[in-house]
């Protein structure tokens, strides 16, 4: 046999192999996205409080925490409730 010749057995053993990581990586994938999406949600809302919120109006701060809270069920994370309405000076 060659040396650079590829067994079959071998390559079908690897093709198996990485199927399975690959299955088990969705699987982690499944059990943080709940993590990531919250993540994700707490980073835009620091977003605006930090650099939009001074300047919107108090509909466009009601508009945020509403689009907030929509988004907190979407993934099944309802926190308690936030209200940026109060701080408008």
């Amino acid at each position: 046999m060659e040396a650079n010749a590829v067994d079959p057995e071998t390559s079908k053993q690897a093709m198996h192999n990485m199927q399975g990581a690959k299955h088990l990586l969705a699987l982690d994938g499944k059990d943080l996205f709940k993590d990531i999406r919250q993540l994700k949600i707490d980073r835009v809302i620091d977003l605006f409080d930090k650099a939009v919120h001074q300047y919107a109006r108090a509909n466009e701060v009601s508009s945020c925490d509403n689009l907030e809270k929509t988004a907190q069920r979407a993934i099944g994370t309802i926190t308690a409730p936030v209200s940026r309405a109060a701080t408008i000076l």
